[in-house]
């Protein structure tokens, strides 16, 4: 930053003498850079409360047309990849232009810009209200009250919440109330529990017998549960088991043998040399595969945009169907092509053809 601040003094220093210290910088380097330029700070600032073109209106009624030249300057050098061209016309198109330009580059989001300060207050224009943008302030309010209509709905259900929680608390406090009244339709008139039909038959005879409590009985209901669940979960896995399709892979078994297949693979080759021929690039496949068994390879030349630049091809090599997974690692990888060459899966178009 130090070295930015030493070419923007040095290659605008007419401006300067002219014009007054408008282009005079201070680069802090830390958590963040701080620029000193009035314009750029007023433009930062009051960008985000004051419209566009009111903005720019602004700006040329107050700054002169070096200050504006220096700013773009100073942005020039803050944004080595952004171009902002010196417009032509009489001097008020040019200001009008370069203001709209700046503008642009400061509200660009895409950008890391510093800080920018002003230290002559002098030179920040004083706004008035007709400047404001009203539309901005109504929904801003308008966003407002909706926030503060959602927190006392929100509210409101806290409040539930907190009185089902208290609920709660109490029912576990006293559980004789809540108990009592789920145990009463299962009351006989000698005070003994009725057991509903929930209870699976296998279990009816051991819980009769042996048990006369609510406890015992809820107890039951789970272990029985638990087992069926269980006994479900275990046949359908086997199901799943028992109908998924398998390809064999052993190499020590060859009693008998599996049919040849052959798979092809589709290369996209291009950023080859004009000149670069079929049979030149066949050789460069033979060069790649090593031991891979490559049963043949097509090559077929595209169209190009710029034919007098470079050449593409559609590289179609067949292998057996074993060997496409290891080929297509093989043919896609860059240790495999020279330098420069650009190499993809090629994908035939569903409709049609692409190829001369």
């Amino acid at each position: 930053m130090r070295d930015i601040e030493s070419k923007m003094t040095s290659t605008e220093g007419g401006v300067d003498a002219a014009n007054g210290d408008f282009g005079v910088t201070d680069c802090v380097v830390g958590d963040g850079s701080h620029v000193r330029c009035e314009l750029l700070c007023f433009l930062q600032n009051k960008s985000k409360i004051v419209a566009f073109d009111d903005l720019i209106k602004v700006c040329e009624d107050f700054y002169t047309l070096a200050e504006v030249d220096l700013a773009r300057s100073i942005l020039i050098k803050l944004v080595p990849g952004k171009r902002i061209s010196k417009p032509t016309g009489n001097d008020g198109e040019k200001t009008k232009k370069m203001l709209v330009s700046l503008l642009k580059t400061v509200l660009d989001s895409n950008l890391q810009l510093p800080s920018f300060y002003a230290v002559d207050l002098t030179r920040l224009p004083p706004i008035s209200i007709e400047h404001i943008d009203a539309s901005a302030l109504l929904t801003e309010l308008s966003a407002l009250r909706a926030e503060v209509r959602t927190m006392r709905n929100v509210q409101q259900e806290v409040d539930k919440l907190r009185q089902s929680v208290d609920d709660l608390a109490n029912a576990r406090s006293f559980p004789s109330t809540s108990m009592q009244s789920t145990v009463e339709p299962y009351m006989m008139k000698n005070d003994t529990i009725q057991y509903p039909s929930l209870i699976p038959s296998a279990y009816q005879g051991n819980v009769n017998s042996v048990a006369t409590s609510f406890a015992t009985l809820a107890q039951d209901l789970q272990r029985a549960g638990m087992i069926e669940h269980n006994t479900r979960k275990a046949a359908a896995v086997k199901s799943k088991s028992a109908s998924k399709a398998v390809t064999g892979s052993s190499t020590t078994n060859s009693t008998v043998k599996s049919v040849e297949t052959a798979r092809t693979v589709d290369v996209f080759v291009s950023r080859l040399a004009p000149m670069t021929t079929s049979s030149e690039l066949v050789d460069c496949v033979n060069t790649i595969k090593g031991d891979l068994n490559v049963t043949d390879v097509k090559c077929v030349k595209l169209q190009s945009k710029f034919e007098h630049l470079y050449c593409s091809y559609h590289v179609a090599v067949t292998v057996n169907s074993v060997q496409f997974r290891s080929a297509i690692d093989l043919f896609t990888s860059a240790e495999a092509w020279p330098v420069g060459v650009f190499v993809k899966r090629y994908f035939k178009p569903r409709h049609g053809s692409s190829e001369s």
